[in-house]
C-alpha cells in the first residue's frame, strides 16, 4: 500500500514531460474536459471524488448517446451530497459506481480517461469549488499504461452507487392545497375532536350559526339610515 502510494505520487509530480494546463476559472477547467469528452470516440472513464457540474453530465450523457462506453466512479463521502449529480446519472442511465480505495487519492483526486489517454488533476468537479487555480496533467506512457492497468484492477468488480433521498431534518410544511383536518363536535362535554377517522356526529352545537346571514349588520344600518331619512324629511334641513 506504501509503494502505491509512492507510486502515485511520483507518477504526479515528477515527470517534466507531462503536458499541464493550468487555469485560474473553474469554467475555463472544465470546458477542457468538455473537450476532450467530446472528442472521445469509443470510451470514457471518468474517477473523481465528487461531480456537481451539470454541464459535464449534459456532456457524458450526449457521449453516451454517440454509443459510447461511459462510466462514472464517485468517491463513497460526497457521493449522497445533496449538490452530488448521482441522481441525474442515474436518470440519464449512466453507468455510475463508487470508487474504490485502492483509487482514492488526495494527489489525484480525477481521473479521466479517454480511449485510453489519462489526464489527471488535484481538484474534484466541484462548480463551486473556492481555488485560485485548476491544473490538468496529461499522463505520459509508459505511466499511462500501468495506471490503466491498476485502474483495470482496481474497477474490475465496483460496486455500483445508489441515490438514496436525505431526511429532511424540518418536516415540510402543509400547502395551501393540502387538505386540513375538519373541526368536528366531540360528544365529551361539548368539546371539538380534531380526528378525521373518527365517526363523530357533524351536526353544529346549539346555539351555533351554520350559515352567513342574508343580510350583514352593516347593511342593516344603510337600510335603516335610509329608511329614517325618509320617514323624517327634517332630517335633511
Amino acid at each position: 500500500m506504501v509503494r502505491r502510494v509512492v507510486w502515485l505520487l511520483a507518477l504526479w509530480a515528477s515527470d517534466a514531460h507531462a503536458t499541464t494546463r493550468t487555469y485560474s476559472r473553474f469554467a475555463d477547467f472544465r470546458a477542457h474536459l468538455l473537450s476532450r469528452i467530446g472528442a472521445a470516440k469509443k470510451s470514457i472513464v471518468l474517477v473523481t471524488d465528487y461531480l456537481s457540474d451539470g454541464e459535464i453530465v449534459t456532456a457524458l450523457y450526449l457521449a453516451k448517446y454517440r454509443n459510447l462506453a461511459v462510466q462514472v466512479y464517485l468517491g463513497p463521502r460526497l457521493a449522497g451530497h445533496y449538490l452530488s449529480r448521482l441522481h441525474y446519472l442515474k436518470q440519464q442511465k449512466i453507468p455510475t459506481y463508487l470508487t474504490p480505495k485502492s483509487l482514492q487519492y488526495p494527489s489525484m483526486r480525477t481521473i479521466a480517461s479517454f480511449d485510453g489517454s489519462i489526464i489527471a488533476s488535484d481538484s474534484s468537479l466541484d462548480h463551486q469549488a473556492k481555488r485560485n487555480s485548476f491544473t490538468w496533467r496529461q499522463v505520459p506512457e509508459p505511466k499511462a499504461n500501468a495506471l490503466r492497468m491498476q485502474m483495470k484492477t482496481a474497477l474490475f468488480n465496483p460496486t455500483p452507487a445508489v441515490a438514496t433521498p436525505r431526511q429532511l431534518t424540518n418536516p415540510p410544511r402543509p400547502s395551501a392545497r393540502q387538505k386540513l383536518p375538519r373541526i368536528t363536535p366531540s360528544p365529551q362535554k361539548g368539546g371539538y375532536n380534531y380526528n378525521v377517522t373518527t365517526s363523530v356526529s357533524k351536526t353544529a352545537p346549539k346555539g351555533v350559526p351554520t350559515e352567513l346571514p342574508k343580510k350583514t349588520k352593516y347593511q342593516k344600518n344603510q337600510m335603516q339610515k335610509v329608511e329614517d331619512s325618509l320617514t323624517d324629511p327634517q332630517e335633511n334641513f
